[in-house]
């Protein structure tokens, strides 16, 4: 387990194009971990993206990922290339149905130290509003760039 800074580009618009594009970026400290399964990201939701006090989990493996929340949101998504995932997404409000299917992944480097993934997804929110969601992730271990020049 080591301490690593991420970066996160998210980028979310309508299939149609009818809506503007949302993008947020956020750079926030988290764990990295291996396990038996591959590796693990964790870190914890800033207040201000909406979801209360949540933790994320990241697990990284050859050919999938998954991303867990837990706490005041309660989700688990699973991508894998070309495959479609229905499930809920539980929140203080209520379960709201969810179908995801994952139309990019991919990742540069994977080590506790540093590395990068690549995810492009489309989001069904109870068989109504269609977005796509574009998420790219950098990690490097927090003391890496220490006594950098910004």
């Amino acid at each position: 387990m080591i301490p690593v800074t991420l970066k996160i580009r998210s980028l979310q618009s309508s299939l149609d194009g009818t809506s503007e594009r949302d993008e947020i970026s956020q750079t926030i400290d988290a764990m990295a971990y291996k396990t038996e399964d591959g590796l693990e990201l964790r870190y914890d939701e800033a207040e201000e993206y909406g979801l209360g006090a949540t933790q994320t989990i990241l697990l990284i493996r050859d050919d999938d990922l998954s991303m867990r929340r837990e706490g005041d949101q309660e989700l688990e998504m699973f991508f894998s290339l070309d495959e479609t995932c229905d499930l809920i997404y539980n929140t203080p409000y209520g379960g709201f149905p969810l179908q995801i299917a994952t139309r990019e992944l991919s990742y540069g480097e994977r080590s506790l130290e540093e590395g990068s993934l690549h995810l492009v997804y489309e989001l069904q929110l109870g068989g109504n509003d269609q977005m796509k969601q574009c998420l790219n992730i950098q990690w490097f271990a927090t003391d890496q760039h220490k006594g950098e020049c910004p």
